[in-house]
């Protein structure tokens, strides 16, 4: 039975919100150590999947660092310079880039 990516998907994230146990929620699912260590819990993983609340610092931070490991790869790959300058949140605040640019630091 090969069934497309996408419904396969559909089905994963269905079974991750249908578990209710509080024992389970708390379990480790995911634990990933590149580009940088971090632990997800299915309730974590529930909590991403829900529309209507926002992605963690933490979650978004490793989507944007393994995004842009992979992009490196590539790059290293071909001989080529990274086309993309990318910041992670982490970065953004540090560079008090969430204030109006006009007040920002110079670099």
């Amino acid at each position: 039975m090969n069934l497309p990516k996408k419904e396969l998907t559909r089905i994963l994230c269905d079974y991750i919100m249908s578990i209710d146990d509080a024992i389970i929620l708390e379990r480790l699912w995911v634990r990933s150590f590149h580009p940088y260590n971090i632990t997800l819990t299915i309730k974590d993983l529930q909590e991403t999947l829900r529309i209507d609340k926002g992605i963690s610092k933490q979650r978004f931070n490793l989507r944007v660092r393994y995004y842009v490991a992979r992009e490196y790869r590539k790059s290293n790959d071909y001989n080529r310079a990274m086309s993309k300058h990318l910041m992670d949140l982490r970065f953004y605040t540090m560079c008090d880039l969430t204030r109006d640019p006009k007040f920002c630091k110079k670099l």
